[in-house]
């Protein structure tokens, strides 16, 4: 346990942000569809809308404000 703590700790140091996060604006897209429609996109319907919905339906719960608009 100790070794993966340090190796993570290497890696998440040693790597720029963006490069963990590529497709983080996808999923920002996806909650917002579900706080804006109030329903799940079909798939396919937008750029991470194939991934199951639950992690997004629990998302839309705790969303800023800022994703209501």
């Amino acid at each position: 346990m100790i070794l993966w703590f340090v190796i993570s700790v290497f890696y998440f140091i040693r790597t720029p942000y963006d490069h963990r996060t590529h497709d983080i604006h996808g999923h920002i897209n996806y909650t917002k569809f579900i706080v804006k429609n109030n329903y799940f996109p079909a798939p396919y319907e937008g750029w991470e809308t194939f991934q199951p919905p639950l992690y997004y339906l629990i998302n839309s719960h705790v969303a800023p404000n800022s994703l209501r608009e």
